[in-house]
């Protein structure tokens, strides 16, 4: 068994979104308020291989 690369990946950006109650109708039309909020993420990564 061998062991892998490990490593961690941190990433900033940004995500929009529907909250409840966040789609109207009016006058047969449709309006979205949109929110938006930054995200940050983390990413850990472990590989490991077998094999002679």
């Amino acid at each position: 068994m061998e062991a892998g690369p490990v490593g961690a990946v941190s990433r900033r950006s940004k995500a929009d979104y529907l909250r409840e109650g966040a789609i109207r109708r009016e006058g047969g039309q449709a309006f979205f308020d949109v929110s938006r909020s930054r995200t940050d993420m983390v990413l850990v990564y472990v590989g490991v291989a077998f094999g002679r």
